[in-house]
């Protein structure tokens, strides 16, 4: 029980070190030699690599590897796709393992390892997908002496450290396609002013003009629409469109900087609710424009969508806090707070919850933490698993989504929930289980309001979040009870 406490409190430590890499390093080959090392050292692998998949035929290229050199594990190495153990998992999007890779027929082997895989001791093979924005870009793989039987805990671990290779990736990708497009875009103005209209319309980014004394829209590209899904004339006629539309915590603080124009360009980061329901993070560079007076006449804009990078580098951050709360103070309240707090803030949602199975006969799940402005989901006692969208998701053992609570026939809520729930504004919920060794020992969830939206991106930090909960929660159960 001890080994099994000491190797979550030095993978949460290992996590944390990692994602703080993630958000201060553009570099995917740092990060990506950090993980290698890293799994290496925590899974007492022999070999460990992460592989990347290149663009043009779907092979994966090996891009940070450590530990002894083993066949098909060798920096700079490119194989084709579906090979090996790497490969399948980058076909199937989930786990493979085996204990011996020329003793399994589901593993395809490259002919030429044939001879070098043989006489390697170390045949025994994990490897997890790099899940993305855009499918899987890659795996993280291990392995090990022939034999070894990988077990749940070990591919829970290695897909966490999978997640902040994705992370660090997709960085990298979004850096490098932003600064490709701020030099096209500047070629294109030099080359001719008269290309300027092609050049909004064509951007990702919205391009507008306001009024500055009264923040009226004057301009809008047809990006915006594309990106937030309003009609663009609902710019134009709706009074106060943009701030109507703008995230309710970040109107507030709007609103008090309204009586006041600005004195000079500046960028400032905010959210808006698209049409969809999705939270959709920019970045606005304002220019102010003057009269010959100096007064400040017209504000001229670029709002660019950086919801990836934000929600990457936030999530990040809050695992990062996480696994140093863990490792300093492994307090099981103080955690299940820092996990629900992360969450809630990181989707910009009304509620979140966090909750865990008792050992009671019935089987009842108390909570062990709500944040947020509303105690809508907290049911201040027990319910039966199997309720509500936590319940789904615990006997389901996947995440599930309801875009409206009340109205999901899915969900079995007893009078006086359902009652509650009417009483209050959160409609759209999404739960993910927290599973360990194989056990649902809880589940996670964030509440919002109706017509909020959730995509797989969304769903797959949240079930980080999860993973890293379930983690947490029981390190600090091991550790209690080694202490009484």
């Amino acid at each position: 029980m001890y080994e099994l406490s000491e190797r979550r409190r030095q993978a949460a430590e290992a996590l944390a070190s990692v994602g703080r890499l993630v958000t201060q390093s553009l570099d995917p080959d740092v990060v990506g030699q950090r993980i290698a090392d890293s799994v290496l050292a925590l899974l007492g692998a022999a070999a460990s690599a992460i592989l990347r998949v290149e663009p043009v035929f779907g092979g994966l290229l090996a891009v940070a590897v450590a530990g002894e050199a083993t066949p098909g594990v060798v920096p700079g190495l490119t194989l084709p796709a579906g090979i090996g153990v790497a490969g399948r998992a980058v076909h199937e999007r989930r786990p493979v393992l085996t204990s011996d890779l020329l003793d399994d027929p589901s593993v395809t082997a490259l002919p030429a390892f044939g001879g070098a895989l043989e006489a390697s001791a170390h045949r025994a093979a994990l490897a997890v997908p790099l899940l993305g924005r855009d499918g899987a870009t890659g795996a993280l793989v291990v392995q090990d002496r022939t034999g070894r039987r990988f077990d749940e805990e070990d591919v829970r671990l290695l897909q966490a450290f999978a997640d902040q290779a994705a992370l660090a990736l997709e960085n990298a990708q979004r850096f490098a396609e932003t600064e490709r497009g701020r030099a096209e875009a500047l070629a294109a103005a030099l080359h001719s002013g008269r290309r300027f209209d092609s050049l909004v319309h064509g951007l990702t980014a919205i391009v507008w003009e306001a009024d500055a004394a009264t923040w009226q829209i004057l301009f809008v590209s047809q990006a915006a629409e594309r990106i937030l899904g309003y009609a663009l004339e609902r710019w134009y006629t709706e009074p106060d469109f943009w701030c109507d539309h703008l995230h309710p915590e970040d109107r507030e603080r709007f609103d008090a900087m309204r009586p006041a124009p600005p004195v000079e360009d500046h960028v400032v980061e905010y959210r808006m609710i698209a049409a969809d329901g999705r939270v959709v993070w920019f970045s606005d560079f304002v220019h102010l424009i003057r009269h010959e007076d100096e007064r400040v006449r017209w504000l001229h804009g670029v709002m660019v969508d950086i919801t990836e990078s934000k929600l990457a580098a936030e999530a990040s951050r809050a695992l990062g806090e996480v696994g140093r709360l863990l490792a300093l103070s492994p307090d099981r309240a103080a955690v299940a707070q820092r996990i629900a707090e992360g969450v809630r803030h990181l989707f910009g949602a009304r509620v979140a919850t966090l909750l865990t199975m008792t050992s009671d006969a019935d089987g009842t799940v108390t909570e062990a933490h709500v944040e947020g402005a509303s105690g809508e989901l907290c049911s201040n006692g027990g319910r039966p698993p199997g309720t509500g969208v936590l319940g789904l998701a615990m006997l389901e053992r996947q995440p599930v989504f309801s875009p409206d609570i009340l109205a999901d026939a899915r969900l079995a809520l007893e009078p006086e929930v359902r009652a509650r729930l009417e009483r209050g504004q959160t409609r759209a919920v999404l739960g993910v289980p927290l599973i360990v060794k194989g056990e649902v020992i809880g589940a996670l969830t964030v509440g919002d309001r109706a017509g909020r939206g959730f995509d797989a991106r969304e769903i797959r930090l949240a079930q980080a979040f999860a993973d890293q909960a379930a983690l947490a929660l029981a390190s600090v159960a091991t550790s209690t009870r080694e202490a009484t």
